[in-house]
């Protein structure tokens, strides 16, 4: 992984600061496309699953998944008056992708063993252009103090890509997967050659623009502050205008009480098929409930918030990989519902001891949908119980520098669903699973930190959100310097 991150910060006078931030990325990992034990009928009729994900891995040592981005931001801050400020902010983003890798592409007919693969070859550039502006603002009135917001924003998005399929491999048996090198990783063509005299299909492009108004009320009893606003979209010339709105009441020094109403529009990206085919959508629709406590507890050292809440959403776009990746399934999901509790909890335990908690019920059900298979079904990736602990012990002065360490746990409950927008209507779950990190953090007085993390500790093989195996164990150094 290459990260360069220069900053330049100047100030253009008393009142008036401008940042330029450059940041380039790159990473250089191997890619798993439909990781996910999934393999399909040939014929397309029907959908069947093999245990393919855990005995036999897709990943080859010679895949690749080089994504580069660049990203040049300019920022320009201007104190207009005492009590208001002026920001602007555009930015430009380039983002290549060089994805190659073996896929599990369908069984052989008949077979519920025999697992024939494809090499295929994605090549993707997207540009966006971006520009933010808005204008904060603070005044009394006869009973209540407001902080006021106005801004707008445009963004524009478009790019090119290419995608190519190459030929069967010989086809292996899934639960007996060979262990000869030469034959498990064979490979009918390089990348390269699928490279070879490819015709790159611009995507259609996406615009959007912006105006929003909020304010941030203090009522004169200084326990009461409410939150109002009103947002206006335009996306590729479909418009809409979402409210939001939200009330907190400061019961005593340790508890407040709040509820919170919104809405979101959403623009769903227009899909360019390789034939240059442009697919569009309507955009994504949701309002958004949700009330609860705060609460600060022991001198204000724990502190902790309860919410319950109810969120819908219509016309969430679902793509999902098919028998033929350069044609994936879309689905408009219809009406989407989520509701639960939510509870988290974040303080220090002793002087040199820091933990964060949350846990999260979610009772998540499709309501209506374009495909009625998913009609009843819970949303995809979501897990109806969840646990997430980190913590953070600081063992002070060690020789020269500063020592701490850290670990975390993630336990999500299965099954989960993965994907249910499949030709077969076949749905596909993931079981249960816990994750742990650890890391170490040294940091000397020169301004010189070092920091190791270990992630997925155990190497646990689990399915993500993404429908795919999540990364292995990864060790990772970094070392940063302060000047």
């Amino acid at each position: 992984m290459v990260f360069i991150n220069p900053v330049v910060d100047f100030a253009l006078g008393e009142k008036t600061r401008l940042l330029l931030d450059y940041e380039y990325r790159e990473t250089d990992s191997r890619y798993q496309r439909d990781a996910y034990p999934q393999v399909r009928d040939l014929a397309g009729v029907g959908i069947r699953y093999a245990d393919a994900g855990t005995r036999y891995s897709p990943i080859f040592p010679d895949d690749r998944n080089i994504i580069t981005a660049q990203n040049l931001e300019l920022r320009l801050t201007h104190e207009v008056g005492e009590d208001t400020t002026l920001r602007l902010v555009g930015a430009h983003t380039e983002i290549d992708s060089d994805q190659f890798n073996m896929i599990g592409w369908a069984m052989v007919p008949g077979s519920d063993r025999l697992l024939e693969r494809r090499n295929y070859l994605e090549l993707n550039h997207q540009d966006t252009d971006f520009v933010f502006a808005d204008l904060s603002t603070r005044f009394d009135t006869r009973w209540m103090t407001h902080q006021v917001i106005l801004g707008g924003q445009y963004l524009r998005r478009e790019g090119e890509s290419f995608g190519r399929t190459g030929a069967y491999a010989p086809a292996i048996d899934v639960l007996n997967p060979p262990t000869d090198p030469a034959v498990r990783y064979y490979r009918p063509e390089t990348r390269d050659q699928l490279a070879a005299g490819a015709v790159f299909v611009e995507s259609a492009p996406t615009e959007s623009k912006g105006f929003f108004v909020t304010d941030q009320i203090t009522l004169a009893d200084d326990r009461t502050h409410i939150l109002v606003g009103a947002r206006y979209d335009d996306l590729n010339g479909t418009d809409n205008t979402t409210p939001q709105a939200g009330v907190n009441y400061t019961v005593n020094d340790w508890l407040s009480v709040y509820g919170l109403y919104s809405e979101s529009f959403r623009l769903n990206a227009s899909y360019t098929l390789q034939s240059g085919e442009v697919r569009t959508f309507d955009p994504e629709s949701g309002i958004n409930k949700e009330i609860g406590l705060k609460l600060d507890l022991f001198d204000r050292r724990l502190s902790g918030t309860v919410a319950l809440f109810n969120l819908t959403r219509e016309n969430v776009l679902q793509v999902i990989a098919s028998d033929d990746p350069l044609k994936p399934i879309f689905n408009l999901s219809g009406e989407e519902r989520s509701k639960g509790v939510e509870i988290d909890i974040a303080g220090r335990i002793g002087p040199d001891f820091t933990v964060f908690a949350s846990y999260a019920y979610t009772d998540s059900e499709v309501l209506t949908s374009t495909n009625p298979a998913l009609v009843g079904a819970p949303l995809e990736g979501v897990a109806k119980n969840a646990v997430s602990v980190f913590g953070k012990y600081d063992f002070g002065a060690v020789g020269p520098g500063d020592l701490s360490a850290n670990a975390g746990l993630l336990w999500r409950q299965g099954p989960i669903l993965m994907t249910n927008n499949t030709p077969g209507n076949t749905p596909f779950a993931a079981d249960s699973y816990t994750v742990l990190d650890a890391g170490l953090d040294y940091v000397l007085p020169s301004g010189l930190a070092l920091s190791l993390k270990v992630t997925n500790l155990t190497d646990e093989a689990y399915m993500d959100r993404r429908a795919a195996y999540a990364a292995p164990r990864r060790i990772n150094l970094v070392v940063r310097k302060e000047f």
